[in-house]
Parts: structure tokens; C-alpha cells; sequence
């Protein structure tokens, strides 16, 4: 068995503005993924002013945008983009506490101008995929429609999603201090009797401390209905009978459904930046509160080394724990430790923004 590999991603960004004459800011943007023959990523308009900025278009919510993202030298946890080395063992996915309904959807949000350090956004989507994706037919570019027979959606698929965020940043006697609160509810678009709620909720919050050079801080998630990634929605099994898969090494089993999964995501770090140089451990764990009771904990140490602006060496070591939980009790195999077990990786490589 091969354990190395390379590996790549880069974002190509597209962009531009114009100010008027009275101080109006009209732009757009559009993010396209250079390793998937660039295709679209997001693409929005704006408007920006004395009165705050508004975005419309396939965006990142206001409470993704509020966010404090908590810190990492290397390679990090908080952010799904950077789960190379990770293997969904036990079915959950990436433990990040990046917090969203609505990814990268159709979607209209306000964002105020920021008072005394704090700034509060509102974003609504007519619709968002709980897996994560675009929930069609609300994809860029496909075929939006003003009237939606909501009966053909996916189960998997939120309607009437609202999502809210507060950030809080200021400077004191050398301290820096940054602070996120975000709420986000949908309701699931499927009429699936197995569901014990159809509406989802998910809070957020974080927190960053910064001084002498050291950044610290932490963020926690909840969601009533799972995270993306982690088999569907909220519960398993897209009909009432079940159906949904789970393939593990090869073998591929069929899960039934079991209900609700609340999800509790939390993610820590420190670093310390002397020169070019940042070092410092991070952590991620996410756990089940109902349905299987899966449980994942990644810890990070990484470094990185500051070769010219936008431009760092990165490296992180990495281990991982994964606790299947109930879930070889649902799948009824006697392969049971093949969704739990720990392993370590190293991760080496350049980041470049321009």
C-alpha cells in the first residue's frame, strides 16, 4: 500500500470595481477552481458605501464571512479546503467549525459598516444542499426559476435559509481581540416522515486573542442536522426505509435511518510568529450527540516560513483518532474496526497568493 502522494489546488480570482461619482462602489467577482478545468467556484456583484456593502449572486453567507477563523501555522484544521490528509474513516467529515447552511448558493446578503469594532450581516438563500454542494436548480448558471415545484427537491436540500453574523474586532495596549457569533436555519425541502424536526439550526461563535506575538483562540459549532460531509442532511438514509451508503477500504454498506445528528464541532489553535517564522499546534473535534454517536479528534503541529509576501513553505505533522461510535451496530458487519482507528501524516508544500 502506497502511504505518499502529491497533491495541488489553487483558485484562480477574477475581479473588479468602479466608483462613482457620489462614493457608490459597483463590482463583481468570480472564483474558479484551477484544478477542476476552472470551473466556477462563486460569482457575485456588490455594492459598497457609506450605508455597508451588499452582495448578491452564488456567494459565502454572512455568517462564514463573520467568522473569526481560529489560528494554524501549518497546513491547519479550520478549514475543509485543507483536509488532504484526512480519511473519513467513520463516515464524518473534515472536523472543521466553519460554520454555513447555505454554501456557496444563490443568495442575497447585507453587511453593515463596522461601528466601534463590531459589524453584524444577514444573508437569505431560497435554497442550500446540506451536503454541501448547490442545490439545484439554484446552481450559477443553471436553470433558476421564480416557481419551483419544492415537491422534486432533494432531501437533502434546505429551503428558506437564513443565516446571521456578528464580528467584533479591536485593539487594546498591544492586544488584539476578535470575536464571532453567527445562527444560521433552513428547513429540509423533502417531506420525510423519519425526520423528528424538518428545521435546522446551527450557532457559532469564536474567539481570537493576539500579543507579542502569539495568536490564540478557539471557535465552537452546532448543528442540529449534521455537518457537510457527514452521510446526509440530518439523518441517514434519503427514504424511509433507508438507502444511503457508507463505503469503507472497498467495501460499501447500506445504512438505515436512525434520525436526528446533532453535531458538536471544536476547534483551538496557538501560534508564535518571530520573523518569518510561525509555529504552533492546532485541534479539531467533532462528535455525535445522537443518531450514531461518531466521534473524530485531528491535532495539528505545523510551522511555516514567510519566503516573500504571499508567498510561505508550509509544514504541519498531523494525527488523527477516529471513534466509530454505533455505527457498526446500524451497518451489522463484522468489519466493526475498520471505521474506528487513529493514524499520522506529514504534510509538506508551498502556498502562493497574488
Amino acid at each position: 500500500m502506497q502511504n505518499f502522494d502529491f497533491n495541488q489546488r489553487g483558485r484562480y480570482i477574477i475581479e473588479g470595481s468602479q466608483t462613482l461619482d457620489n462614493g457608490l462602489t459597483l463590482g463583481f467577482q468570480t472564483q474558479h477552481e484551477i484544478q477542476s478545468s476552472m470551473d466556477t467556484d462563486s460569482a457575485y456583484v456588490y455594492a459598497s458605501g457609506g450605508f455597508g456593502r451588499i452582495h448578491f449572486g452564488t456567494d459565502r453567507s454572512a455568517m462564514y464571512k463573520m467568522y473569526e477563523w481560529s489560528p494554524t501555522a501549518g497546513w491547519g484544521i479550520d478549514y475543509t479546503g485543507h483536509d488532504d490528509s484526512f480519511a473519513h474513516l467513520n463516515g464524518m467529515g473534515h472536523p472543521t467549525a466553519a460554520p454555513f447552511i447555505a454554501n456557496q448558493e444563490m443568495m442575497l446578503t447585507y453587511l453593515t459598516p463596522r461601528f466601534s469594532g463590531l459589524q453584524a450581516g444577514l444573508s437569505f438563500a431560497p435554497a442550500a444542499d446540506g451536503l454541501g454542494g448547490k442545490a439545484d436548480p439554484w446552481d450559477a448558471g443553471s436553470n433558476n426559476r421564480f416557481v419551483t415545484d419544492t415537491s422534486s427537491l432533494d432531501n437533502s436540500e434546505y429551503r428558506k435559509v437564513i443565516e446571521a453574523g456578528l464580528n467584533y474586532s479591536q485593539s487594546f495596549d498591544g492586544f488584539d481581540i476578535g470575536w464571532s457569533g453567527g445562527f444560521g436555519t433552513g428547513r429540509l425541502a423533502g417531506e420525510v416522515s423519519s425526520t423528528e424536526d424538518r428545521r435546522r439550526y446551527l450557532y457559532s461563535t469564536g474567539l481570537n486573542v493576539g500579543f507579542g506575538g502569539f495568536d490564540i483562540g478557539a471557535t465552537y459549532k452546532f448543528d442540529t442536522h449534521g455537518s457537510t460531509n457527514s452521510l446526509t442532511g440530518n439523518f441517514t438514509g434519503s427514504t424511509i426505509g433507508g438507502g444511503d451508503t457508507l463505503t469503507v477500504n472497498g467495501s460499501t454498506f447500506t445504512l438505515p435511518n436512525f434520525g436526528m445528528k446533532n453535531q458538536h464541532f471544536v476547534n483551538a489553535g496557538i501560534t508564535y510568529t518571530t520573523g518569518p517564522w510561525t509555529v504552533g499546534p492546532s485541534f479539531g473535534w467533532e462528535k455525535e450527540t445522537a443518531g450514531l454517536e461518531r466521534e473524530t479528534m485531528l491535532f495539528d503541529f505545523g510551522a511555516r516560513y514567510a519566503l516573500a509576501p504571499g508567498a510561505d513553505l508550509v509544514g504541519s505533522i498531523q494525527y488523527v483518532d477516529y471513534d466509530e461510535g454505533n455505527l457498526d451496530d446500524y451497518v451489522g458487519n463484522d468489519t466493526a474496526e475498520d471505521f474506528g482507528g487513529d493514524g499520522v501524516a506529514g504534510l509538506f508544500g508551498i502556498q502562493l497568493n497574488f
